[in-house]
């Protein structure tokens, strides 16, 4: 009898432990799905910043080049 409890224990315990393989894996798979969305979110707002700085930074330099134009003028 001692033999046949041993072999059920053993049984419960790999089944034990393929659940929580599973239920493991399948934790995994959402964190990788929900790590992706929120790389793809990040690279958008890094690409419209990236837009909204180059919007300025040429904004800055009309500035610049009119302040320039301005001070030859004035030179002259």
């Amino acid at each position: 009898m001692k033999n046949n409890n041993n072999r059920v224990d053993g049984q419960y315990a790999e089944n034990l432990i393929e659940r929580e393989k599973a239920d493991a894996e399948k934790k995994w798979k959402e964190f990788e799905k929900f790590k992706n969305e929120k790389d793809q979110e990040f690279e958008k707002d890094l690409a419209r910043d990236h837009a909204e700085l180059d919007a300025s930074a040429e904004k800055v330099k009309e500035k610049i080049e009119k302040i320039e134009e301005d001070i030859k003028k004035d030179i002259h």
